[in-house]
């Protein structure tokens, strides 16, 4: 018979009777989401409000132009006009 020392029955012992436990955690982090339109209500508003301004004023200051383009091209009717303020 064979004489075993204590550190070969130890480790005997340890392969015959270890398992291996794996454990998985979830992630311990917490991500939160927070959605928010990309453009709100007083942005589209503001844009709308702000490219109705820049045409009607456009439009605005062609149609005097134009008016007093007719009024330069024709004297005699700048001077009807004119007559017809001074009633």
């Amino acid at each position: 018979m064979r004489k075993l020392s204590f550190h070969s029955t130890w480790r005997q012992e340890l392969w015959t009777s270890a398992i291996e436990l794996t454990i998985f955690y979830k992630p311990l982090t917490v991500e939160t989401l927070k959605q928010q339109p990309a453009v709100s209500t007083a942005d589209v508003f503001g844009k709308l409000g702000g490219q109705m301004g820049l045409f009607l004023g456009a439009s605005l200051l062609s149609c005097i132009e134009n008016f007093g383009a007719v009024l330069s091209s024709d004297p005699q009717l700048f001077q009807g006009l004119q007559e017809i303020l001074d009633l």
